[in-house]
């Protein structure tokens, strides 16, 4: 929960969460970080005791009895756990799902990813008029008052469908492996928090709010162990993002949920071995490609679309491509973008009386706050008129006022 403060609000606003949530739902456990234990080791022997570990992650918490339900993406986490769940349990027999804007990466590519393992999948694919009031409480319900509701699961229906299955999450999995260790890593937790801030906004094309990154480090969680076991920036995301951000969101309390890439044998390998191995996902990603070929070789949201084997100049290429695209879709309507989001925001406040009308109440109450420094009607106008693509803007402020609502705030 938050207090409401005026610093919590534009936290908010900045980072799509109140900083000062302070229920810590995994806390992580490190002691078992060996940095001297994987030395000298070769990649092809690090590759298999990779390998290992993984299945003994997924060992530890599998039931054979249960029903067991694993949410794709089109990106690498999912597909490693289901990859390696097929070890323990015929495909025929894993649900998966995707849901989501058909078109969007995560909707088409996890698709791709399930036809490939031959899984019970199905396709979830939401349109607009689905989102109701009581969608958006249900998820502020769950995330404790905490998420970016309108890009959280829609846990009402998820609930329905999957209600007293076991949901296998890829939770932190990217962080683990090593996507956000820096080459030049910060040399205190000061610095590491000051570049959290700074890189960290969720929307990128306007400023909301009016505080600055100042006023929110005295409420940022700190480090917690030395940067010899964890660097000093990924303790932060760990203790920040992870814990305020992606697990009230991700870790449904409703379903018995495993995390077999955080607090596990394979967590453990992962921060042990040298950090050569770890930049870029660089191991995860060649033992992937190794024990689990059908699934890897298929293209990825990390990969912007584009085969593991595309060429070098290919995906340059995509990454300018697409950033162009994506900043000329803010301004330019008709310019599409293949985007990671689940549903098209833009077009949807526009088009879906239901959904225009839920937004604009949501915004107006949240106007009423003077949290703002940009004239929200002005923007909303400008949408409306095409002549901008705001709907990530709206999405936001939205679920910051339906957040506080739910918590009488």
């Amino acid at each position: 929960m938050t207090s409401g403060s005026d610093v919590a609000i534009q936290s908010y606003l900045k980072l799509g969460y109140f900083i000062d949530f302070d229920q810590d739902v995994l806390p992580f456990h490190y002691k078992n970080i060996d940095r001297n234990a994987y030395v000298g080791v070769s990649r092809e022997n690090l590759e298999k005791q990779g390998h290992e570990a993984l299945l003994q992650s997924i060992e530890r918490d599998f039931r054979s009895t249960e029903d067991h339900v694993v949410p794709l993406s089109g990106g690498y986490d999912s597909r490693l756990i289901l990859a390696a769940l097929r070890e323990f349990l015929p495909a025929e027999r894993l649900h998966t799902y995707t849901f989501g804007e058909p078109g969007s990466y995560d909707y088409e590519l996890g698709t791709k990813v399930a036809k490939a393992a031959g899984t019970r999948h199905v396709t979830l694919p939401l349109r607009w008029s689905s989102w109701q009031r009581a969608d958006l409480d249900h998820n502020a319900l769950r995330s404790q008052g905490q998420g970016l509701l309108f890009y959280m699961h829609p846990t009402r229906l998820l609930e329905m469908m999957y209600g007293g299955t076991t949901m296998w999450s890829g939770y932190a999995g990217d962080l683990v492996a090593g996507s956000k260790l820096h080459k030049d890593p910060a040399p205190s937790e000061k610095v590491a928090q000051q570049r959290y801030l700074q890189n960290r906004r969720f929307v990128r094309t306007l400023r909301l709010g009016a505080a600055d990154n100042a006023s929110f480090l005295p409420f940022m969680a700190g480090a917690f162990t030395t940067p010899d076991v964890v660097s000093y920036d990924e303790q932060i995301m760990i203790a920040e993002g992870l814990a305020k951000f992606t697990a009230p969101s991700v870790l449904n309390s409703f379903f018995k949920t495993h995390t077999p890439q955080f607090n596990t044998p394979w967590a453990d390998f992962f921060f042990s071995v040298p950090s050569e191995f770890r930049h870029g996902q660089n191991l995860m990603l060649s033992g992937a490609r190794r024990f689990f070929p059908d699934l890897f070789e298929l293209p990825s949201k990390n990969t912007l679309g584009l085969s593991s084997q595309a060429s070098g100049w290919r995906r340059k290429l995509k990454v300018y491509t697409s950033r162009a695209r994506k900043l000329a879709h803010q301004f330019m309507p008709s310019v599409s973008w293949p985007f990671h989001q689940y549903y098209d925001y833009h077009e949807a406040f526009r088009t879906d009386a239901d959904m225009k009308a839920l937004v604009h109440g949501l915004l107006q109450d949240f106007k009423r706050r003077d949290q703002l420094v940009c004239d929200i009607d002005a923007l909303w106008s400008r949408h409306q008129s095409r002549q901008a693509n705001l709907g990530d803007v709206f999405a936001l402020i939205a679920s910051a006022e339906a957040c506080l609502a739910y918590q009488n705030v």
